[in-house]
């Protein structure tokens, strides 16, 4: 329905009043039937002032799918003066986690953070004293911590999103466990070189001052962390730390044992690899495919073919493969280590029984197949929280979004598949450092105790 808006009263020094534009832009924002288009002759009336109370307002924050139009409309209409501080967008936040617009709110932040060169949003939000929000009726709430901590490690700035994580040590703000394990992830990922030793820090202090709860991801993360490091005795320390959650109640998985047989491999340990494998297997754990992949890819690079075909015929026995790597895999080492026949003849043979048409075709390796990345986990846990308050076509639709990206890792295939994270109750009762969620050290403190022996 397009109708102009109608006139506004006449004003000897402007058009309007502030108070009556107000008004006036607040009616043609809350009839459906108005488009945007309507505001265009007022913007030059528009102040910042105003601008902000739009944003803020009551009556609008009930309506926040038009609060959000109406933002995305200012950012390409609006002067640069009006739109490019933080304020808007701080404005805006609340009616969005009020009525639990979480992804479009960290779309919002990911969108102004990638370029905020100058990191002025991040200043607002560390150093509150330097503009006074209570000026601009703006509060820096939890959900905000929490959605701009996953939105600066999307962005690739895990360390300012650690800084706004001490921020809420500071005034004892306990994050969610699912910002928690983005940010250790993020830190754990991110490319520096005391990245590994600020997550520890992260664990230490969400476990032991903030009283969040660890879960499998949590561990498996920090783990991984460990044998990402290149320095000598690293997967050790790994098995240590993987050793003191056990003692904690840490139930570890079959990626925990995928992750521990990377290291080892990595590290030329393939003796300790095989013993880790078998003792995994003996205690009636789950493996797959990844397990099997990297025990075979290890023990042909050491031309130990017969044991890697040995493996392979398991795998099939036990329906877990093999896929393309799997083949790939060993028809590399035969062709590498001049074996040209054998190769040409387990290509034929693997063609002829129809389990692969190309050898060479692309698949995910084990070392991807390990890892963890920001979006699997944000992804998998917002999977697991929206079944768990059975809003399934919500977790349906991110399944959807997040395959459609080609962000689907096997840890959010895991993820749909099982229901262990608990999210609504990370929190412990006691917050101090008595009352530590697990008794020990994170793993950059910690030395080495035999696994295999361990529960």
């Amino acid at each position: 329905m397009n109708k102009t808006p109608p006139p506004l009263p006449p004003n000897p020094n402007q058009e309007s009043t502030e108070p009556q534009l107000f008004r006036t832009l607040t009616e043609i924002l809350t009839k459906d039937t108005t488009p945007l288009e309507s505001l265009t002759p007022h913007i030059q009336h528009l102040t910042q002032p105003l601008f902000l109370s739009l944003l803020s307002s009551k009556t609008l924050a009930q309506r926040p799918n038009t609060l959000l139009s109406f933002f995305k409309w200012a950012q390409s209409h609006l002067p640069p003066s009006l739109i490019k501080s933080p304020l808007p967008l701080l404005s805006l936040l609340p009616s969005l986690f009020q009525y639990h617009k979480h992804s479009d709110a960290k779309s919002l932040l990911v969108s102004f953070i990638n370029s905020d060169h100058q990191h002025v949003l991040h200043s607002y939000i560390v150093n509150p004293s330097n503009w006074d929000p209570k000026k601009y009726g703006i509060k820096l709430s939890k959900p905000l911590f929490d959605t701009c901590i996953s939105a600066y490690v999307e962005s690739g700035k895990p360390h300012l999103a650690a800084q706004i994580f001490n921020k809420m040590k500071r005034l004892n703000v306990q994050p969610r466990l699912l910002t928690c394990n983005v940010l250790v992830n993020g830190l754990v990922r991110h490319p520096s070189s005391h990245s590994i030793l600020l997550a520890n820090k992260v664990f230490k202090d969400m476990t032991c001052v903030l009283g969040v709860k660890p879960n499998t991801s949590t561990i498996n993360v920090l783990i991984y962390g460990c044998c990402l490091e290149n320095k000598k005795g690293q997967v050790e320390q790994a098995f240590q730390f993987h050793n003191n959650m056990v003692e904690n109640s840490f139930k570890p998985d079959v990626f925990t044992c995928n992750i521990l047989l990377g290291g080892l491999c990595r590290e030329g340990m393939l003796e300790k690899a095989l013993k880790l494998f078998n003792t995994w297997i003996s205690k009636g754990r789950t493996i797959d495919a990844v397990t099997y992949n990297t025990m075979i890819s290890s023990l042909c690079k050491e031309g130990r073919f017969k044991d890697a075909f040995d493996l392979l015929s398991e795998m099939e026995e036990k329906k877990l493969g093999p896929d393309h790597y799997t083949f790939n895999i060993i028809h590399g080492a035969l062709t590498d280590a001049g074996r040209l026949q054998e190769a040409e003849d387990f290509k034929s043979k693997m063609v002829e029984e129809g389990k692969v048409k190309d050898l060479r075709q692309s698949v995910v390796t084990t070392e991807t197949s390990e890892g963890f990345d920001s979006s699997s986990i944000a992804y998998s846990e917002q999977i697991n929280e929206l079944c768990r308050k059975g809003k399934y076509k919500d977790a349906m639709h991110i399944f959807e979004e997040t395959t459609q990206k080609a962000n689907l890792s096997w840890a959010l295939h895991n993820s749909i598949k099982r229901e262990q994270f608990d999210i609504d109750s990370a929190a412990i009762e006691h917050r101090s450092d008595s009352n530590c969620w697990f008794a020990g050290n994170p793993p950059s403190e910690v030395g080495w105790v035999g696994f295999v022996q361990g529960p």
